[in-house]
């Protein structure tokens, strides 16, 4: 029998020793020559339901190299419920035969069975390997709760001296609090019976700056495009280029009336807009799900220089439940995060997609409460789709991309409640869901904002910052009181 190497587990108690070089349930096994994990995500997760580890492992009795270990990642930041997150180990030189490395908890304020579940109680590096993988599986609990952290430490062997850093940290956020982070001091800032109803979308036009944006909004029946501008306390409609009372929107046949439900930009500062349509209400019991592309600062009215029929792409909706919301990521933000692109399997590649705007359009479709991530072909006018994710509400009815901060806001209506929920890239590329848009938090509307008709939602650029608050933004449809646009002040930078 070759002579075994000896390590003790979590807790402090000796494995049993074994006589062959095979270690069953140590995480790793799915590592090649790179060490890389096996599967498409970069993961391999067939090995974290057994923590009952043996860590004795045969020896070749002519070892003689000694290797130094160290956790080769910094300090990773995540949310509870995440999934399983892949905690890595690099060794030097490559390891000669597979290395097994003691791991225990050894500090933090996470609770094994509530914030964290069973983990191996060591990490192989296999023969060929310089990088060994452990993973650390992340619980959803109901608890209120700051910030948790939990600290694994590696330990050295006879033939492996572990160097600095030799603990890896894991931190994660709490998602349960439903509270709305703002101030919850909700107030009207449109003049009483400006619109009369039926603004339903809207977003931040520009100037970026630390004076408050304009803004874009579009009222769904008749679809209207208006430009507002803030004076002392209220937005007012511009006074110029037209839009004293809106710019109507047609089809690029120049008939036809749009049900403009949602409104974007792919360029700040530009003068084109993008709008969501679930029909013509000239046609009105017949879907017809589309992205209208309008140069603003054409006559009215204002005929779309494309349509993109999204109709026969998405799934079946009724003519008054399909495309209610729109908003737009750029290609710098998708591919800085990581975002798999689910049509190839693949890591979002912009140049896969021929003059789509230099980003993707995301669209939020009200009958599932999916959202649809689509490339705009602007030289053929065709749309193809990239992915789809759930949004976490029933229904979509407003959706806002923050540019400054990487959240992605999808409000619903007064039929759940004015809820909103906070998506973002998982951008940790050893976390399960790695690329893809993910729930990070669900807030409930504030007491202080009417439970009613909340079809579209707009966030300020942090340059708009305040007292480290900036301006939310919500459309109500029914006018509740007179009333179609309110706001609250929210956190600035990445607080959710």
């Amino acid at each position: 029998m070759a002579p075994l190497l000896s390590a003790v587990a979590c807790g402090g108690q000796r494995a049993p020793a074994v006589d062959d070089a095979t270690v069953d349930g140590v995480v790793g096994a799915g590592m090649d020559a790179s060490g890389d994990a096996g599967d498409a995500d970069g993961l391999d997760l067939g090995a974290q339901e057994d923590s009952s580890i043996p860590l004795d492992v045969a020896i070749p009795p002519d070892a003689t190299t000694s290797y130094t270990a160290r956790c080769a990642d910094p300090p990773i930041l995540t949310w509870e419920g995440t999934g399983t997150i892949a905690v890595r180990v690099f060794v030097e030189p490559p390891a000669d035969f597979d290395l097994v490395l003691p791991v225990a908890v050894t500090a933090g304020s996470a609770t094994a069975g509530d914030d964290f579940g069973p983990l191996p109680a060591a990490v192989v590096v296999r023969a060929g390997a310089s990088i060994g993988t452990f993973l650390v599986p992340l619980l959803d609990d109901a608890a209120i709760e700051r910030r948790e952290t939990l600290t694994l430490t590696v330990s050295s062997t006879d033939y492996v001296t572990v160097l600095d850093p030799a603990s890896c940290t894991v931190s994660f956020d709490d998602d349960d609090d439903p509270t709305w982070p703002g101030t919850n001091a909700v107030t009207p800032v449109d003049a009483e019976d400006a619109f009369v109803g039926d603004l339903s979308g809207l977003v931040v036009a520009g100037p970026r700056g630390s004076a408050t944006s304009s803004l874009f909004a579009v009222q769904n029946n008749p679809g209207v495009l208006h430009q507002l501008v803030w004076t002392t306390d209220r937005f007012v409609r511009f006074g110029a280029g037209g839009f004293q009372t809106g710019k109507s929107l047609r089809y690029p046949s120049g008939g036809g009336a749009p049900d403009a439900e949602s409104v974007t930009v792919a360029a700040i500062d530009a003068d084109v807009v993008y709008v969501a349509a679930e029909r013509d209400n000239a046609a009105a019991t017949v879907s017809r799900n589309s992205i209208l592309r309008y140069v603003t600062s054409g006559p009215a009215p204002l005929v779309a220089t494309h349509e993109w029929d999204l109709t026969a792409d998405l799934p079946r909706t009724t003519s008054n439940a399909g495309t209610e919301a729109i908003t737009f990521v750029p290609d710098e933000h998708l591919v800085a995060g990581g975002f798999r692109d689910a049509r190839l399997g693949a890591p979002y590649d912009p140049a896969d997609y021929a003059d789509h705007a230099g980003g993707l359009f995301f669209v939020g479709l009200e009958t599932n409460g999916r959202i649809y991530a689509y490339a705009l072909d602007h030289q053929r006018g065709t749309a193809v789709r990239v992915s789809d994710f759930a949004s976490g509400q029933a229904v979509v009815m407003g959706l806002e991309y923050d540019r400054d901060t990487g959240a992605l806001y999808a409000g619903c209506d007064g039929g759940c409640d004015g809820r909103i929920t906070v998506l973002r890239i998982e951008d940790n590329p050893r976390a399960a869901g790695f690329g893809r848009f993910t729930l990070r938090h669900v807030f409930e509307r504030p007491t202080s904002l009417p439970d009613t008709n909340l079809e579209g939602i707009a966030v300020a650029p942090e340059s708009e910052c305040v007292g480290d608050r900036k301006p939310f933004y919500w459309t109500d449809d029914d006018a509740l009181a007179g009333h179609s646009l309110h706001r609250d002040f929210i956190p600035c930078g990445r607080a959710f």
